[in-house]
C-alpha cells in the first residue's frame, strides 16, 4: 500500500507597479492574482497547477516541465481559474513581443471577452509584458517549491456539495438567445470537493470543482473609467477557504453556458423581450465578494458529509485524442443574437480527454469550455465515487456547446470551432476512458 503524501503551495503573481493603466483597460488592482500548486504522491506523483488568469497565452509545456523538475511529478496539469479580470500574460519565457493580445470585443452588451489580436507592442509595452511574464514565472516556481517542501502523509475526504452562486446564462429575446441575467436555462449546482488533512485532522489543502466563470467583474467599468484586476469569484472563494485550509485550489468546471448569479456588467430582458444593458460599476466588487464568500461557505459545508477516499494512493493517467465535428470559427463581429443559424461545416478536428486517477478520485480534464449538461453527464456516469470535470486543462480551445446550445444558436455555439455533436462525442469518450482506468 502506498501512503498518500500531499503538499501545497501558493504565491502571488507580483505584477509590477507600472502594470496599470495598460492597453487592456486595467487601471487598478482590486485583489492580487495567485498561482496555486497541489502535489499528491502515491505510487506516482501528480501536480495540479492553477493560475489566476483568463487563459494561458503559450508556455504550457514550459510550465509543466519546470513544475515536474521542481516537484518530481510524473503528471502535471496546468489550468486557469478563468478570471476575466486579469491581464493576458505571455507565459512563454521564449516568446517575444507582439504575441496574442488582450481582450477582444465584448461580443455584444455584457458578452464575455477573451483573447484577441492587438497591435504590435511598443518598446515600453514589450518591457512591461516581459516583467509580467517574469512575475508569473516567479510565482509558479515559488508555489511549486512550497508544494514540494511541504509533502507529508495525508488522508483525503471527498464530498459533492451544492452551490447556487451560478446560473444558466442564455435567455430568449426578440432577436434570439443571448447572454443575460434571469435565465431559466439549465444550471449545474453540484460542487465536488476533496479535503486533504493529516491523520490528526490538521487541514492541508482543499480541491474544489464548480461550473462557473469567474466573470463578475468582466468588462465592469469603475469610477475612473477603467477595469480592475481581480481573482474574481473563484479567487475570493479560495481566499475564504484559506482561512482554514492553507491552500484552496479551484478547478473550473463545465461552465461554457454558466455565469455568476449576478454580474457588474450584464444584460436584463424586459417584458417586451428586449435586451437592456446595465452597469453596476464599483458595486460589482461587493457582488464578487458576496458570491465568493458564499461559494467558499458552500465548500466548507460539504466537509460535514464527506467520506474517506481509499488510503491506497494509486495514481494513473490516460490521454486520448479523437476526431469531432468541426465548424468555421466566425469573426467576433458576426457573433450576436439571431434566429437563423449560419453554422458552416468544416469537416472534423481533433480534441482530447485527459484522465487523472488518484485512488477513488477521478479528474477529467479537457481543453474546450463545455456546456454544463455535458460535464454533469460525465460526472454522473462515472464509475468513481468522486469525479471532477475540469476545463481549460493544459491549454484552451474555446467553446464546445451541447445540442441545446446549437438549437438556440447560443453565444457558446457560435463562438467555437466545434460542430453539433462534438460535445456529446467527447462525453462518450470520457466515460469510456473512466471505465478503462477504473478497471486497470
Amino acid at each position: 500500500m502506498n501512503q498518500m503524501l500531499v503538499g501545497a503551495g501558493k504565491a502571488v503573481i507580483a505584477l509590477p507597479a507600472t502594470f496599470a493603466p495598460n492597453r487592456e483597460g486595467f487601471t487598478r488592482m482590486a485583489d492580487p492574482l495567485h498561482v496555486r500548486v497541489l502535489l499528491i504522491r502515491g505510487d506516482a506523483t501528480a501536480a495540479l497547477v492553477s493560475l489566476e488568469l483568463t487563459s494561458l497565452m503559450g508556455g504550457n509545456d514550459e510550465i509543466r516541465n519546470r513544475v515536474a523538475a521542481i516537484t518530481g511529478a510524473d503528471y502535471v496539469w496546468v489550468t486557469v481559474s478563468h478570471t476575466f479580470s486579469a491581464p493576458h500574460i505571455q507565459a512563454s519565457q521564449s516568446g517575444g513581443p507582439g504575441g496574442p493580445g488582450g481582450p477582444g470585443g465584448p461580443g455584444g452588451p455584457g458578452g464575455p471577452g477573451g483573447p484577441g489580436r492587438m497591435p504590435q507592442m511598443s518598446p515600453e509595452e514589450a518591457a512591461e509584458s516581459k516583467a509580467q511574464t517574469e512575475a508569473l514565472w516567479a510565482a509558479v516556481v515559488e508555489a511549486a517549491s512550497q508544494a514540494a517542501d511541504s509533502l507529508r502523509p495525508a488522508e483525503a475526504y471527498a464530498s459533492c456539495g451544492r452551490s447556487t452562486v451560478n446560473t444558466g446564462r442564455d435567455v430568449q429575446t426578440n432577436e434570439g438567445w443571448w447572454l443575460a441575467e434571469g435565465s431559466e436555462a439549465y444550471a449545474d449546482h453540484a460542487l465536488p470537493a476533496v479535503f486533504f488533512e493529516t491523520a490528526e485532522g490538521q487541514p492541508l489543502a482543499v480541491l474544489y470543482n464548480f461550473p462557473v466563470q469567474s466573470s463578475v467583474l468582466d468588462h465592469a467599468v469603475m469610477a475612473d473609467g477603467g477595469h480592475v484586476v481581480s481573482g474574481d469569484l473563484a479567487g475570493r472563494a479560495s481566499a475564504y477557504l484559506e482561512q482554514e485550509y492553507p491552500v484552496a485550489l479551484f478547478l473550473c468546471g463545465a461552465a461554457g453556458d454558466q455565469a455568476p448569479r449576478h454580474k457588474a456588467s450584464t444584460n436584463l430582458v424586459d417584458v417586451t423581450g428586449t435586451l437592456r444593458h446595465i452597469e453596476r460599476g464599483e458595486a460589482g466588487i461587493e457582488i464578487k465578494n458576496e458570491l465568493g464568500d458564499e461559494l467558499g461557505q458552500d465548500v466548507l459545508s460539504a466537509r460535514a458529509g464527506a467520506f474517506r477516499l481509499e488510503a491506497d494512493a494509486k495514481i494513473a493517467a490516460m490521454n486520448r485524442f479523437f476526431s469531432v465535428p468541426a465548424k468555421v470559427m466566425p469573426d467576433r463581429s458576426e457573433v450576436s443574437a439571431k434566429t437563423v443559424a449560419d453554422f458552416q461545416d468544416n469537416g472534423v478536428t481533433q480534441s482530447n480527454v485527459e484522465i487523472l486517477r488518484i485512488g477513488d478520485l477521478a479528474l477529467v480534464g479537457v481543453k474546450p469550455e463545455l456546456s454544463a449538461s455535458v460535464g454533469a453527464s460525465i460526472r454522473d456516469g462515472s464509475p468513481f465515487p468522486c469525479t471532477m470535470v475540469a476545463t481549460m486543462v493544459n491549454g484552451g480551445a474555446k467553446y464546445m456547446a451541447d445540442r441545446e446550445g446549437f438549437e438556440h444558436i447560443s453565444y457558446a455555439a457560435q463562438n467555437g470551432p466545434f460542430g453539433p455533436g462534438a460535445a456529446e462525442l467527447l462525453g462518450e469518450h470520457a466515460l469510456a476512458m473512466l471505465s478503462e482506468i477504473r478497471e486497470a
